[in-house]
């Protein structure tokens, strides 16, 4: 989840704080990002590598150097499930893949070039190996959920 905001004006700031809530009222801070302090406008962008399943709340904490502080208005994102990390290899494979996640056992459907689903896989552990002999040569796309 990329947080981005804009200045019109930067002067005398020392920090921007990106924070977080689940609720909306109790935020914690995921980070900070050094204010250029440019006359003109500026535009930043904080990645949030780990967004919350769920309804992700965020607010900019501005903090000045004579230690005053402002928040912005909150804004709020909806995530279906906490995103995961998914790796497959090898790639290209030969006779077999393994799908590795970073939630676990996921599920994935292979589907062929022409949009056809070939095979649905359910329950898949992380060191499962998934056979590819039976099928041809070719150009796959494994769906993964």
């Amino acid at each position: 989840m990329n947080v981005t905001w804009q200045t019109s004006l930067e002067q005398g700031l020392s920090n921007f704080e990106v924070q977080r809530a689940a609720d909306g009222l109790h935020f914690a801070p995921l980070g900070s990002v050094v204010p250029l302090n440019a006359t003109t406008g500026t535009q930043y962008l904080f990645k949030d590598d780990s967004p919350l399943s769920g309804i992700n709340y965020y607010r900019l904490k501005t903090t000045e150097n004579n230690g005053r502080s402002s928040f912005s208005n909150i804004g709020a994102v909806i995530f279906s499930q906490a995103v995961a990390d998914y790796s497959i290899s090898p790639n290209p494979a030969d006779r077999s893949f393994t799908i590795r996640s970073g939630a676990g056992s996921c599920s994935a459907e292979i589907i062929n070039g022409n949009g056809i689903r070939l095979r649905s896989l359910k329950n898949i552990k992380p060191n499962d190996q998934i056979s590819t002999a039976d099928m041809p040569a070719g150009l796959y796309v494994v769906r993964i959920s």
